[in-house]
């Protein structure tokens, strides 16, 4: 039996929830094949505005959607990217460490003694390197040692990408790293994360976004995946993997009438 496609683009700090996800919405439609594609928001909507077949687009940042969706044309082409999009889902970073934490982290202050390395994101186009920035920067701050904010940054040890943080510290490149929420709980069976408080860890700002881009081949099935995604049921599954859903959600733009919500 052919199966019908649903494209989904999504953040890489999306990877954990989407996998959930997919497994569940795939358990109730046997013709249904969730394909996932994940990378940097920022690139993964100007492969978009390109030309390429989407028919979900899950993004870590507002203003991505805003600016490269919404604000853009498809490449030779009269139609926007975007027409409309919801926000459905917060996030949070957090300081992930190797189970039982043996080097006892627990602060900002911790990350400088001698001998410990933190591993945070450095990428050019990637959202998590100026939260990490942030985030050391707050956790610094709250510690009353705002001092210590720079040196941090610069001497920690740099990766891309979050799954290229999160590789480093298998390979004990580090002692620890700065992770989104979400992705820690997706590694929690190799690893312990240390939360902190909301003044601290971005909650405020991280906000997640989704829609159904005008490249969609699949529009149809894709409102019923997006409609499962947004439901009680998806809301339950976004909880527990860490993106606890905003609800009710914000929505902009033409949002479809068949949505429902």
């Amino acid at each position: 039996m052919m199966k019908t496609e649903i494209e989904v683009f999504h953040a890489d700090s999306l990877t954990g929830p989407m996998n959930l996800l997919k497994q569940e919405f795939e358990a109730l439609h046997d013709d249904i094949e969730i394909r996932l594609t994940p990378g940097r928001s920022r690139e993964l909507a100007s492969e978009i505005g390109n030309g390429a077949s989407c028919d979900i687009a899950a993004f870590s940042d507002e203003k991505v959607m805003m600016e490269e969706m919404m604000g853009k044309y498809i490449r030779g082409t009269d139609l926007k990217a975007a027409s409309w999009y919801i926000v459905f889902s917060a996030n949070q970073m957090v300081l992930m460490v190797p189970k039982g934490n043996p080097l006892a982290i627990h602060g900002a202050q911790d990350l400088l003694r001698p001998g410990i390395q933190l591993i945070r994101v450095a990428g050019e186009k990637d959202l998590a390197t100026y939260r990490t920035i942030e985030f050391i920067r707050k956790a610094a701050n709250q510690e009353g040692m705002p001092e210590i904010a720079e040196r941090m940054i610069e001497t920690a040890v740099k990766a891309h990408t979050i799954p290229e943080a999160i590789q480093a510290l298998r390979e004990n490149k580090g002692d620890s790293a700065i992770v989104y929420l979400s992705t820690a709980i997706a590694e929690r069976q190799h690893f312990d994360y240390i939360p902190f408080p909301d003044s601290i860890n971005l909650s405020d700002q991280i906000r997640n976004v989704l829609s159904i881009p005008s490249t969609s081949r699949n529009r149809e099935a894709a409102m019923d995946y997006l409609r499962f995604v947004l439901s009680p049921a998806g809301r339950d599954i976004l909880k527990q993997a860490g993106q606890p859903p905003l609800f009710p959600f914000v929505k902009e733009g033409s949002i479809p009438s068949e949505l429902d919500i």
